[in-house]
């Protein structure tokens, strides 16, 4: 018998509060969900989509959503603005005097955090008795789940308030593996291509020989290279261009020489006349 509600069909007008009441060292505002029918307070259940498991602990069970729930996070979305906009209407009389919207934002957490791949995460109360049927499971942060949940109400701390929820049943979701398909392994493989003839003993040395035969072929190849490109000889010079260069620098050392030369001191002399030295 289905007991939930699509989120599609849920009317946030029609939720319901009671007055906080202190419980277990909290205060608590219970929640109820006034039936289209006959306007009578039913809990208010919904479905969850099948969503990854990424904590459990005794006291809740967080799951990430993904791109594929954004129907069921614009749902989450918009009621926490609901509940924003339901405590600053109820700010005098839940806690004595008026509070300004911004004021209840500040103190507002929402039931959605950033989850560990960086995506929306829901944190779900757990009953000890789920909890002892979910330790059973094996590898369960690798599951997906789908869950009944209710919305509780709200809760409030010194410093902060927000919605709750908590679980009422599950069901793991339940993955088809397909067969899969028999193929050469890829180590055949690269022996077929490679035309590498390898006793089946040796085969985990295949890649080392590989490898091996790789770096021969590349060795190969520059050699092959520097062979077919000879050294060229140094060209001597010729002889004309020998004397050429000897008659430059034996004119540049008689320049040096001759510039030597000019370059005497002048000495005055006491009888007004001068040296050269």
């Amino acid at each position: 018998m289905k007991v939930y509600m699509e989120v599609s069909e849920i009317n946030l007008d029609r939720i319901r509060y009671n007055q906080p009441r202190k419980l277990d060292g909290k205060y608590f505002s219970k929640s109820s969900y006034l039936d289209s029918q006959n306007a009578t307070p039913i809990d208010m259940i919904i479905r969850t989509p099948y969503l990854q498991i990424i904590r459990v602990s005794d006291k809740y069970i967080e799951v990430e959503l993904s791109n594929e729930d954004k129907e069921f996070y614009l749902f989450l979305v918009q009621m926490d603005d609901e509940l924003i906009r339901t405590a600053t209407n109820n700010s005098r009389r839940w806690f004595g005097e008026e509070l300004s919207i911004d004021t209840i934002d500040e103190y507002h957490k929402s039931f959605l955090r950033l989850g560990l791949n960086g995506m929306p995460a829901l944190r779900i109360n757990l009953s000890m008795e789920l909890y002892q049927e979910m330790l059973k499971i094996k590898d369960i942060t690798t599951k997906f789940i789908g869950m009944d949940i209710r919305y509780d109400g709200l809760k409030f701390l010194k410093q902060q308030f927000g919605g709750e929820w908590s679980l009422i049943k599950y069901d793991i979701e339940v993955q088809h593996v397909l067969e899969p398909i028999v193929e050469e392994p890829i180590i055949q493989q690269v022996v077929k291509e490679q035309d590498v003839q390898i006793p089946q003993q040796n085969i985990a040395e295949i890649p080392k020989q590989l490898q091996v035969q790789n770096q021969i072929k590349e060795v190969e190849q520059i050699l092959t290279k520097e062979v077919e490109q000879p050294i060229k000889e140094v060209e001597k010079p010729k002889q004309n261009e020998v004397k050429e260069v000897k008659e430059v620098i034996a004119s540049d050392i008689f320049k040096t020489e001759k510039v030597k030369k000019s370059k005497k001191k002048i000495i005055k002399m006491s009888n007004g006349k001068v040296r050269f030295i």
